[in-house]
C-alpha cells in the first residue's frame, strides 16, 4: 500500500500513465483527456491535411493571363509550324468517299440496283420504254 501511494504521488502529474488498472483506465479523466488530445494532435498535424488547409487558406489573387516566357513563345512557334493546314479538306473527304464507293461497287455489283440513280431510272420499276409516237 505504501509503495502504491508512493508510486501514485510520483506519477500523479503525468497524464500519459493511468493510475488505474488496464481495464478501467478510461475512467481516469486525466488519462482519457490526454488520449483524446493525442488523437486530435495526430489528426490535426497530418502533413497532407496541413498542406490542403494551407492551400484553402491562401488568399486568391485575381490573376490575369500569365506573361509568356521566351521559352513558351518558342515552343508555341514550333507547335504552330509542325503541321501544315489542310487545304481543301472537304474535297479530300469527297474524293476518298468516291473511291471507297467505286471499290465497293466493283466488288459487289448487286448493289448497283440499290443506288439512288438506278432507282430513279424508269426502267428500274419495270416500265417499258417505247419509242415516241409522231
Amino acid at each position: 500500500m505504501v509503495i502504491s501511494a508512493l508510486y501514485n504521488a510520483i506519477h500523479f502529474c503525468q497524464l500519459d500513465i493511468s493510475l488505474l488498472n488496464r481495464g478501467v483506465e478510461t475512467f481516469d479523466p486525466g488519462y482519457h483527456a490526454y488520449c483524446h488530445y493525442l488523437k486530435t494532435e495526430v489528426s490535426q498535424s497530418h502533413p497532407l491535411m496541413r498542406a490542403f488547409c494551407l492551400l484553402l487558406l491562401q488568399p486568391t489573387k485575381p490573376q490575369g493571363p500569365p506573361e509568356p516566357r521566351m521559352g513558351d513563345l518558342e515552343e508555341g512557334l514550333q507547335l504552330m509550324h509542325t503541321k501544315k493546314a489542310p487545304s481543301g479538306g472537304g474535297r479530300l473527304k469527297r474524293s476518298r468517299a468516291r473511291w471507297w464507293l467505286a471499290y465497293t461497287l466493283l466488288n459487289n455489283p448487286s448493289l448497283m440496283t440499290c443506288r439512288k440513280t438506278a432507282l430513279c431510272d424508269p426502267t428500274a420499276n419495270g416500265a417499258q420504254l417505247s419509242p415516241p409516237r409522231p
